[in-house]
């Protein structure tokens, strides 16, 4: 039997310089991410063994290098990168990114801009 496992990290905080506008690239923010991580959990539930999971100090150390290896333009392109990071661990099947920008340099009022994307191995 396969037994389906999630593990979501949340309310992750990193501090960066994306953004389309000047200012943005310039002074930076703070942003939020969630990842959710489907996958088979195998024999990790019998055996107790971090050697036969996920582990979560590696995910949240590669979502935070892909937050800080480059500077992103779109949240399109960083949660894209993202989920393509967490896709190459086995055994990984399905990620759920999103990426909240609390400090949107808009003309009114608003709590944050947030991306959400879903992808999963083929």
């Amino acid at each position: 039997m396969h037994e389906m496992g999630k593990i979501t990290l949340k309310g992750m905080r990193f501090y960066g310089f994306h953004g389309v506008l000047p200012v943005e690239q310039e002074f930076g923010q703070y942003f939020e991410v969630d990842a959710q991580l489907f996958f088979y959990m195998g024999k990790a539930g019998d055996t107790d063994d971090l050697a036969d999971t996920v582990d979560y100090s590696e995910l949240y150390r590669r979502l935070k290098y892909v937050f800080y290896e480059k500077r992103y333009k779109l949240l399109e392109a960083l949660a894209q990168k993202m989920a393509d990071e967490m896709l190459l661990i086995s055994p990984i099947k399905r990620v759920v990114i999103s990426i909240r920008k609390p400090h949107v340099p808009l003309d009114g009022d608003l709590e944050y801009a947030e991306l959400r994307i879903e992808r999963e191995r083929p």
